[in-house]
């Protein structure tokens, strides 16, 4: 009896004890909830930062399912110490004010308790975001730097989070020039009115939505794009096509990079088949009026971001639309320039270095039916010109 006493009593230890090792071990809900998420950057991947660039981290969630690419946190964070070159530093998390200035160090002010899968934004300095994730930005006046793509990182208490996605300005430059097709009979034209269609308009910021990579415009938005006559100038393509008008580098169009394309597209390059919590939105347009031999006000508008290569328009590229007009027919190309090899803020003047594009995209040929005060563009199969 006594050794049976024994065994229990032996037996009721070796549980309290082990009890007692798992409440050391594991952390209290409340200390999870509350545990900070740590972040740093990586200068292997982006331009140098000096100490007190600030950071506003905005987390959208990223798995398939009815929340995916909401808005689920913000935190904000600063570099307080000078990162060496090709060196790793860990953010500091701060208060600051709605334009990202004054950091001032408060552990309560970044992510802490996230936890789960989460697409991750970067943005720099932290200005204050919209209510639902969103950031209103007018990429003509004002200059918005974040992360050039959301990154899906899985966040827990514990560890660190890299930023391993370079930051960029999100502004993209459009021009458009007009070429007639090198064939005699093809008669002069004229063009007028030019603009952009699904930007927004000239002093309108538009909202941005980083999770999806899509914005949000007014309907009657438009905007102006500026020509310059070349006709009287003989400069041609290098198909031998004379250039009639030109968008100069100084009259070139900024916009805000997005996925311009139907929300059932946007789904497709976001891969996902949560449709509910995408935007409704269209391509963007290039609109104007061509006058072209007996033919007087003929109203153009041209998908020009239809082609799956061209519906997402990204950060730091410019995209230079070239159209050539025959006598039936209209020819729709592009050249995308990146800031590889191109000068980025230079934008090609003197000293620039904007001649090299980085890929060419053909987007299509539509024919000009109709007669008098009825014309229609119909897109063919085929190029024409």
């Amino acid at each position: 009896m006594k050794q049976k006493n024994l065994f229990r009593i032996m037996g009721c230890l070796l549980v309290g004890a082990l009890l007692l090792s798992c409440s050391q071990e594991e952390p209290l809900a409340s200390e999870q909830e509350d545990a900070p998420v740590r972040f740093d950057i990586d200068t292997r991947v982006g331009e140098p930062v000096t100490a007190g660039t600030t950071y506003r981290i905005m987390a959208y969630h990223a798995l398939e399912n009815t929340n995916q690419f909401l808005f689920a946190r913000t935190g904000t964070y600063y570099l307080k110490e000078a990162v060496p070159d090709g060196g790793i530093a860990e953010l500091t998390a701060c208060r600051l004010d709605d334009d990202g200035t004054n950091p001032a160090a408060d552990a309560t002010a970044g992510l802490n308790g996230l936890n789960g899968t989460y697409y991750l934004i970067f943005v720099s300095p932290g200005v204050k975001n919209n209510s639902d994730g969103s950031f209103s930005i007018n990429p003509r006046t004002d200059k918005f730097v974040a992360s050039k793509l959301p990154e899906s990182k899985v966040i827990g208490p514990y560890g660190r989070v890299s930023m391993t996605t370079p930051m960029m300005e999100y502004r993209a430059m459009v021009g458009i020039d007009f070429y007639k097709a090198n064939n005699p009979s093809v008669d002069a034209f004229e063009i007028s009115d030019l603009k952009l269609v699904g930007a927004g308009a000239a002093d309108e910021a538009v909202k941005v939505f980083p999770g999806s990579r899509q914005i949000e415009a007014s309907k009657e938005g438009v905007l102006a794009v500026g020509l310059t006559d070349r006709r009287t100038e003989s400069e041609t393509d290098a198909k031998g096509n004379p250039l009639y008008y030109q968008t100069l580098e100084n009259d070139q169009v900024a916009i805000v990079p997005a996925i311009y394309a139907p929300k059932t597209e946007v789904a497709g390059i976001l891969k996902t088949t949560a449709v509910g919590n995408l935007r409704e939105s269209d391509y963007l347009y290039m609109t104007c009026i061509l006058k072209q031999g007996t033919r007087d006000n003929i109203p153009i508008r041209l998908p020009l971001t239809a082609r799956e290569e061209m519906r997402q328009m990204l950060p730091q590229h410019t995209y230079l639309f070239r159209v050539i007009i025959s006598s039936n027919y209209i020819n729709l190309e592009v050249d995308v320039f990146d800031k590889t090899g191109n000068d980025w803020e230079d934008g090609g003047s003197e000293g620039g270095t904007i001649e090299t594009p980085k890929y060419t995209v053909t987007l299509g040929t539509w024919q000009i039916v109709g007669n008098g005060d009825d014309w229609e563009l119909v897109e063919v199969p085929e190029q024409i010109i």
